[in-house]
């Protein structure tokens, strides 16, 4: 182990030498500590691991503590007509919330949230699904979300964030039907957004009246990059929304796609601009962690790992720094093609249930310093 990636296990082993595990099953059975996912939620220690089995469970409230729930395949929250959703609320900047694999739906397919709100600390909603119910994840003040792969699946899912820094990775997001929260793939309202690789488009309505925009603005700064594609929504009639409606400032690579039969696809109020920028996806496969940067061909870029910390804003950099200093590694460096691949290895079991982020560095054309989106993954 070279003397980098010591410098990073080292606090990494310390975090998680504390950590408990607890099995939640609706059905009992042996080896399990909870039937109830909200009494589970409330009742395990700050930091725990609460693995989720397949069965129908009630609304749950994260509240000021560090919690992961992993969920599996058929694990489900569903919510009475009197339960508008399950919150995570109040974390705190050395708390941290993962929510994984876990299927939301209402009595009645009625719309259901996932809020999250008031909190310092990071949250990632990792494979988040709608079942039957239109989804939204709704986001108030939070200084770090990460929405990760939330797939097109009908009723379908959408972010609604209001002064809140949130980056959506991957998936799709857009109703497949009307009667949610929002009509909207996007709405945002200040803030800080930023997507990658993912599919955003506004509702198909059977009228022409209101069609929405695939996202929605009032302000605030929008990035889009990678392979991302923004639709506006679309009706039986000839009428079409524009892919983004409102006003702000929205910042895209030139890989971005704005797909649209409107006549513009942003109004006079949004200020676009396209420029070279940095793009990093990190998926944990096994004992790697596997990263693609994508930027400007011919350029020198950098993949830099270490615990979380940040937002820290840098004089002469557009996007925030994400990064640790004392914890922090590059585990790659190259030219990009305009993408780099790198595979970065994990000792297993070493950095077990922790938290790592990644981000790339890279000088463009005119020789300003880029940040990739901030992304992170929980170690194996």
């Amino acid at each position: 182990m070279n003397a980098a990636r010591a410098l990073l296990c080292a606090p990494l082993l310390a975090a998680t030498a504390t950590a408990q595990t607890f099995v939640v099953n609706s059905a009992g059975g042996a080896g399990t500590h909870f039937t109830n996912l909200a009494v589970a939620v409330n009742t395990v220690p700050d930091g725990s691991t609460l693995l989720v089995q397949p069965g129908f469970y009630g609304e749950f409230h994260v509240q000021a503590k560090s919690l992961r729930i992993l969920g599996s395949a058929g694990a489900v929250v569903n919510h009475t007509a009197t339960q508008p959703g399950s919150s995570i609320s109040q974390i705190g900047a050395n708390q941290q919330v993962v929510v994984q694999k876990l299927q939301f739906a209402r009595a009645a397919n009625a719309p259901v949230r996932l809020f999250v709100g008031q909190s310092a600390g990071p949250v990632l909603l990792d494979e988040v699904v709608p079942a039957q119910s239109p989804l939204t994840i709704a986001i108030t003040d939070a200084q770090h979300v990460q929405v990760r792969s939330t797939p097109l699946s009908p009723p379908g899912a959408a972010v609604d964030a209001i002064n809140s820094n949130v980056v959506v990775i991957g998936g799709s997001l857009g109703p497949t039907t009307i009667g949610g929260f929002t009509a909207n793939g996007l709405r945002m309202t200040g803030g800080t957004v930023q997507i990658a690789d993912c599919a955003v488009r506004g509702a198909v309505l059977f009228s022409g009246f209101g069609i929405p925009a695939g996202i929605a603005m009032q302000g605030g700064d929008l990035r889009l990059l990678g392979l991302t594609t923004i639709t506006g929504g679309v009706s039986a009639t000839p009428s079409a929304a524009p892919a983004i409606s409102g006003t702000g400032t929205v910042r895209a690579t030139p890989s971005v796609v704005f797909a649209t039969a409107a006549p513009v696809a942003w109004p006079a109020g949004v200020v676009l601009t396209t420029a070279p920028m940095l793009h990093l996806t990190a998926n944990r496969s096994g004992a790697f962690v596997s990263t693609i940067v994508r930027g400007t061909a011919g350029e020198l870029a950098a993949i830099a790992m270490s615990l979380p910390a940040g937002p820290v804003a840098l004089p002469g950099v557009a996007d925030a720094v994400w990064l640790d200093a004392a914890t922090l590694t590059f585990p790659g460096v190259g030219i990009l093609s305009p993408n780099l691949a790198v595979p970065v290895p994990i000792p297993a079991g070493l950095l077990a249930g922790t938290r790592a982020t990644f981000q790339a560095v890279s000088f463009d054309a005119s020789g300003a310093l880029q940040f990739s989106n901030p992304t992170f993954v929980l170690l194996p």
